[in-house]
């Protein structure tokens, strides 16, 4: 759409300029020879207008589209950083469970070693509740495994707008680098 507008943009424009009269004999004339004289084509009269019409939308076009990009990077940007806030929790998740996991081991082997009954029930009740604090671990990391999957297909969908977009300028200034040359 935007080549079409700007192939009309440059015919127009380049058609619009002043041819000087000239003579034309017509000898094939039924008449006899007669001259006339030719002037510029009423496309001239027309052209700097139409040229002025057509450039101010497509510099708003291109504004918006340029408007559109930036705002669509910065929501990539914000998209990612969220992510990545997403993926720092579930690594911070899973290093304090390790951690659980392995004082759950040393308190389970002091289990086995002590012979006092007050320490064993207490052992035992550090033991259950680091269990219970494992199991919320899990359900916290769970949900964040689903936030974390909602956040990359956002991400990806995001950086193909942007793939996109960035693609429309890029062909968009090619094509005014080949209208700037002609």
């Amino acid at each position: 759409m935007l080549r079409v507008l700007i192939g009309i943009l440059v015919y127009s424009c380049a058609s619009a300029l002043p041819v000087p009269a000239f003579r034309v004999s017509r000898l094939s004339s039924p008449h006899g020879a007669s001259s006339h004289t030719v002037q510029s084509s009423r496309r001239a009269l027309f052209a700097p207008a139409f040229c002025l019409a057509a450039a101010v939308p497509l510099a708003a076009s291109a504004d918006s589209i340029d408007d559109a990009l930036r705002k669509d990077k910065d929501l990539l940007r914000q998209e990612e950083f969220d992510l990545g806030g997403v993926l720092s929790k579930i690594k911070q998740i899973l290093r304090q469970e390790k951690d659980d996991k392995a004082t759950i081991k040393l308190k389970q082997k002091a289990i086995t070693e002590t012979t006092d009954d007050e320490r064993l029930v207490a052992l035992k009740a550090e033991v259950a509740a680091l269990e219970k604090k494992i199991a919320e671990e899990d359900s916290q990391e769970e949900a964040l495994e689903s936030e974390k999957a909602k956040d990359t297909a956002i991400v990806n969908t995001q950086l193909a707008k942007v793939k996109a977009k960035e693609a429309i300028v890029d062909e968009r200034d090619s094509e005014s680098e080949i209208a700037s040359a002609i």
